[in-house]
């Protein structure tokens, strides 16, 4: 019994913040300047930037390049409650779907989809109840790794998954 009521409080204790650790407020919404804020946390680079009260579109390029946008979803008085990240990239030939399924089932993280000539991978961040900004830079990175790899994958079949 003493063991299970030490193992209990030890527990306890594991789940508790340490006095004087910061707390950052939960992202429930994203206007332009979280937006922003997530490109530079990034080291990108905005190319261009629209915002009014139903819609928020950021085209941005980072360090290595890479262009990929971010658009608000389910937008109302310049904020928006669900956040996609978008990557492109155009297609010279004929859309191979075979080999675009192929890619899109090494990763489940990610969406693939071909349209209007181009290879898109999205991923959608729901805001509704809240996150944590660092959780958003870190997805808007993972988006970013696996839109390398899928074009790797897509374009020269040359990624290796790690597994």
């Amino acid at each position: 019994m003493r063991a299970l009521t030490l193992f209990a409080v030890l527990g306890t204790l594991m789940v508790v913040p340490a006095a004087g650790a910061q707390q950052t407020p939960l992202v429930t919404s994203v206007d332009l300047a979280t937006a922003q804020r997530l490109v530079a946390a990034l080291d990108g680079t905005i190319r261009e930037a629209v915002s009014n009260s139903g819609e928020l579109d950021i085209v941005a390029v980072d360090p290595s390049g890479l262009i990929y946008t971010l658009e608000g979803r389910v937008c109302d008085d310049s904020k928006c409650s669900g956040l996609e990240f978008i990557v492109s990239y155009d297609l010279d030939a004929a859309p191979d779907y075979a080999l675009m399924n192929e890619c899109a089932l090494r990763t489940v993280a990610a969406r693939f989809s071909i349209y209007d000539d181009g290879l898109f991978i999205q991923r959608y961040e729901i805001l509704d109840h809240g996150q944590a900004f660092d959780n958003l830079v870190l997805s808007l990175q993972v988006t970013l790794d696996i839109a390398e790899d899928a074009a790797d994958c897509y374009f020269y079949n040359t990624v290796d998954w790690g597994w």
